[in-house]
C-alpha cells in the first residue's frame, strides 16, 4: 500500500503516527492483496465543515486510489475519523459501494440503488455510514489499545 500524507503541518500529528495507523486499520479491512494495491492520499484540511470526507481518485467502479480528508480540528479525533474514511475506502475497493456517474445523488450499495445524501437528516442512516460509524469505534479502540 502506499500512504501519501499531505499538509500535516496544520495538526499535531507526524507522518509516522498516520501512516501506522492506516496501515493498521487497512490490516484489518483488507486482505494483504488487496491492501498492496491501494494508494490512500491523506490530506489535512483545517477549512473544511465536518471531520473527514472519502473520495475515490482513479476508477469508479473498483478504484484503487483514494483520497481522504481530515480536518484535525474538528471536535471527533482525526484518528477516529481516519478509521471512518477507510471504511469508506473498503465499501469502494470491493465494490460494495458505487457511484452511479450518470445518476448524480445516487448510489449502488451492494447490488440496490440507494439515494445518497452527504448532510441532514439521514445521513447517519445511510447503509454504508451505519458500517462506518460502528466500526471506526472498533478499529480506534484497537488501535489505541495496541500502540498505548
Amino acid at each position: 500500500m502506499k500512504i501519501y500524507v499531505k499538509n500535516i503541518k496544520v495538526s499535531d500529528f507526524r507522518k509516522g503516527e498516520i501512516t501506522k495507523a492506516v496501515r493498521f486499520f487497512a490490516s484489518k479491512l483488507f486482505t494483504k492483496r488487496l491492501a498492496d494495491r491501494l494508494t490512500i492520499n491523506i490530506i489535512f484540511d483545517t477549512e473544511m465543515n465536518f471531520a473527514g470526507l472519502c473520495t475515490w481518485v482513479d476508477d469508479y467502479i473498483r478504484p484503487k486510489e483514494f483520497e481522504i480528508t481530515i480536518n484535525p480540528n474538528h471536535f471527533e479525533p482525526a484518528l477516529l475519523s481516519i478509521a471512518h474514511e477507510m471504511v469508506h475506502v473498503k465499501q469502494y475497493a470491493r465494490g460494495e459501494l458505487k457511484e452511479l456517474i450518470s445518476l448524480p445523488g445516487q448510489v449502488n450499495w451492494k447490488g440496490v440503488r440507494k439515494e445518497m445524501t452527504n448532510v441532514g437528516e439521514g445521513y447517519r442512516d445511510q447503509p454504508w455510514e451505519v458500517e462506518a460509524y460502528a466500526k471506526e469505534h472498533v478499529l480506534y479502540k484497537e488501535y489505541i489499545l495496541e500502540n498505548a
